[in-house]
């Protein structure tokens, strides 16, 4: 997953509760998490 670029294959194949799991994964604060869930 995290060799994807972020946005296209994580909100296609990801849904919502495996985007909120990469933020935690990737150990980012909320902001950069749904930064990258939201807008890309």
């Amino acid at each position: 997953m995290a060799e994807a670029p972020p946005g296209q294959k994580r909100k296609r194949e990801a849904p919502p509760r495996e985007i909120q799991r990469q933020r935690h994964v990737r150990g980012d604060s909320q902001q950069s998490g749904r930064r990258c869930g939201v807008q890309e």
